[in-house]
This record gives C-alpha cells, structure tokens and sequence, in this order.
C-alpha cells in the first residue's frame, strides 16, 4: 500500500445451503447473536425446473432488485453447469489455472475478499523492488523480465483484469476490497484508481463482487465532500457491489486516526460519515456497513464509539518484534489474537488474514523510510487454506462478534510487501487451488494452462 500515508435485505447464499434468517445490527444498536429458524434443514433442490427458478433469483439479486427485509440461505444444485465454462475458459488463458467449479454449495457461508491494491501500472515505482532475483518467486502471471534486468509489472489492461477476475472467481472469493485514492490526494493518485474502473468495464464483473477501501489521508478536499460522497454513492448502486447483513454496502477504511485531522475534529468527522449515510440513504442504496481498519483493538472501539463506525478489522496485521524472520505460524497466531482481542471488546468484528507480510524488497528506499520490523516466511498453501479455514470457523463460532460474517485477506496484489494471492510466476495458482478446496466442495477435475505461454 502507499505509505502516504433500518433496513435488512434478503442475501442469497454462494455456498451454504441452508435457510435461515439473520439481523445485523445497525449503528448504535446492540449486537445480536444470529437468530436461527426452526432447525430443519430444507430439502436439496433435485429437479431442473426449481434450479431454474433459483438461477433466475440468482440473476435478480445481482441486478439489485431484491429487497425484502430478512437474510435468507438457499439450497442450490444449479452450479454444476458452470464447471465446464470455467474449464473451457481457464484452459484457453495464458496463466496459470486453478482446479474446481465456479462457486457451489458448502457449509459455511462466510462472505471471503481480498484487498487489491492497484499500483501494477505502466511505469510505477513498485516494479524495481521485485527486479533482484531473490524476489522473482512474487512476481505475478502478468509479469515480464528484461534483458537489462529489471522487471516490468502491469496489470492495468482489461485483458488482465478479465484474466485476474476468472481467478478470484474460480478460487471462491466472493469480492475484492479496491483501494480508493481521491484524485486530488497528490499529482498522480488517479493513477491507482485504475483497478476497480478496469474492473466495472469488465464483461466479467458478475463472476466477482466488489466494495470499496477508504484511505483516512485520501478523502480528498474536505470542502468537496459532497461531490466525493456522490461518487461513493455511484459505486454502491453497482449491482455487484458488496452487501452484508442484506442491503448494507460493505466499507473499509485505512488510517482511520488521519479522518480527524482531514475533518478539523473528531465532532465534524462523525458528521462527515453521517452525511455519507444519510447520502446512501437517500439514494436508497442501504446504509453502509463501514469497518474500521486498525493496529489495536482499542483504535477500533474509539472509531466505533466516537466516530460511528459499525465494527473492527485490519489492513494487515504481522506482530511480531525485533528485525527478524518468523515462521508463518506466527502470523496466523498473531491474527488470531487480534480476532479474540476484538471480541473482548464486544464490537462487531471482520477478522483480518494475513496471506503473507515480509516487505524488505522496499528497505532501503527513501520513499518508505527506515522501514524495519520482522518478516514472515511464505506459507505453504495448505498452511494459507488452514488459516483462512480458522477464520471462516471463528465467525461460524463467534456469530454474535461476526454479524456481517465477513472476512478480509490482506492480499490479492501487495506483491512486494509480501501478501499475494495472485498467480504467480513461480508457483503458479497454487495459493488459489487451496483455498478454492476450501471455499468449494471438491471436484474430480483440475483444469491446467500452458505455462509455457508465461514470461
């Protein structure tokens, strides 16, 4: 990342099968355990016509035309088609290819996203960290090297973006968190906005869902918070922007101390989320179910208490101390207690899970400073499928701390800070075929690209 630095909906279910009905609280309200219907499994969905009936709610729901005021959970067989689309389309890419259908039934219905982080443009600064080539194992599918030595790393074409989109999709994920820099921020921070602009232009975009993540330095000017509100209000009436808890648009906010300096005080930059509510209100959109996206858990519970956020998470959160590796199981332990830290609090919490931290490729630079701290060696991707699994199995523990029941990976794309999901060069979409064993039911097929077709 750059260090600059009362209304529920129904939700159908991707994964869980079964029905029943949640409320999640809103702003201000006390936080309620799930409330369960009568405890009897629905019948699986067997005949043709029903898996009709339950595509066409599939198509509805993602244009945005469903509103009734309960979260209810489907049973659905109807996935299975989908199978051979994915193999047919993940065979014909020049990338790396991860096994399975597109998203199907499971037991646990955790909403699953990566934050994506879109720096990967022509000429930007990152791509010189990854050129040693003790960094190459990072660099992804979409990468080329040089005769020279250096290294080129651009994502920003909508081929790409279409290609990246069938991984996201394939692996389980649910959504991407896009980081959203307001134009006026510095000279060129329009540029890294080209993510989730590549991404509404893409035919692609109903495989993958999307929110937004807000930047407490990155607002821009404060006297045109009207106009900025209005272009967030936009994105939320995108019919593939996230929900949670029905109807409420997913936001996560980074540097969250910086609002209130951005704001004046702490009294005006409650208002200003306020008016971003009342915005989305009045454009019908859902109240927004904004996550606040610190280091300590008791930063969370001041965002929460004194600027009107609705729950606690991270943009990522190594541990650790000293100058110096750790194993990866370290991390995952160090995430693990931020979650129960968070849950002694009693606030809503989105459990953060950490893919990887280790950025010494940037040490050294005097843009980042006299970056230090420890690093983490890279999971293995069992070892990454099993630390997003406790996550998933923390929220299904934990349904009172987890109202939304969401979970946010740190990363898709922070390739040289050490969290990435993307297909990489050297190992392929190993990262993504464990997870998507984990957000999918297993399958009897693995689909495989040439990699020879890779740089």
């Amino acid at each position: 990342m750059r260090e600059q630095s009362d209304v529920v909906l129904t939700r159908r279910s991707d994964r869980d099968g079964w029905k029943r009905t949640t409320d999640c609280p809103q702003t201000g309200d006390e936080v309620r355990p799930l409330a369960e219907e009568d405890g009897k499994e629905p019948d699986r969905v067997q005949d043709q016509q029903q898996e009709e009936v339950e595509r066409d709610r599939e198509v509805r729901s993602m244009e945005g035309s469903v509103s009734e005021c309960r979260q209810e959970w489907h049973v659905t067989a109807h996935y299975n088609w989908v199978l051979v689309g994915w193999i047919v389309f993940l065979v014909s890419q020049p990338h790396p290819a991860i096994s399975g259908e597109a998203k199907a039934a499971s037991p646990a219905r955790t909403i699953v996203g990566a934050i994506r982080w879109n720096a990967w443009f022509g000429g930007n600064t990152y791509q010189r960290y990854l050129a040693p080539a003790n960094w190459h194992t990072r660099l992804p599918f979409y990468s080329t090297s040089r005769r020279d030595g250096s290294v080129e790393v651009r994502s920003d074409s909508q081929q790409v973006m279409d290609q990246e989109i069938g991984y996201a999709a394939a692996a389980g994920l649910d959504y991407w968190a896009f980081c959203y820099y307001h134009p006026a921020s510095w000279l060129e921070a329009d540029k890294y906005n080209y993510g989730w602009r590549l991404y509404l232009s893409s035919k692609r975009k109903a495989d993958l869902r999307f929110c937004i993540l807000l930047q407490g330095q990155h607002l821009g000017p404060k006297e045109k918070w009207t106009e900025t509100m209005q272009t967030f209000v936009r994105l939320f009436r995108e019919p593939t922007y996230q929900k949670v808890c029905g109807d409420r648009p997913l936001v996560f906010m980074y540097s969250v101390a910086a609002v209130r300096e951005w704001a004046g005080s702490t009294r005006t930059a409650k208002e200003a989320i306020l008016e971003l509510r009342q915005a989305a209100a009045r454009a019908g959109v859902g109240n927004p179910y904004l996550v606040a996206q610190v280091y300590r858990p008791k930063d969370g519970v001041d965002s929460i208490d004194s600027l009107g956020f609705d729950a606690i998470s991270a943009y990522s959160l190594p541990g650790g101390s000293g100058n110096q590796e750790y194993p990866f199981q370290e991390l995952a332990k160090a995430n693990r207690s931020f979650w129960d830290t968070c849950k002694a609090t009693g606030k809503p919490v989105v459990p953060i899970v950490n893919v990887g931290w280790d950025n010494r490729p940037r040490r050294g630079n005097p843009a980042f400073g006299d970056l230090a701290g420890p690093w983490f060696t890279e999971p293995t991707p069992a070892e990454l499928a099993d630390h997003l699994g406790s996550a998933i199995r923390w929220n299904k523990a934990n349904p009172h701390n987890a109202p939304a029941n969401a979970v946010i990976i740190y990363a898709w794309n922070e390739s040289d800070e050490g969290g990435w999901l993307v297909p990489t060069r050297s190992e392929g979409a190993a990262r993504l075929n464990a997870i998507a064993k984990l957000l999918r039911p297993p399958v009897s097929q693995r689909a495989t690209a040439p990699l020879s077709t890779i740089r």
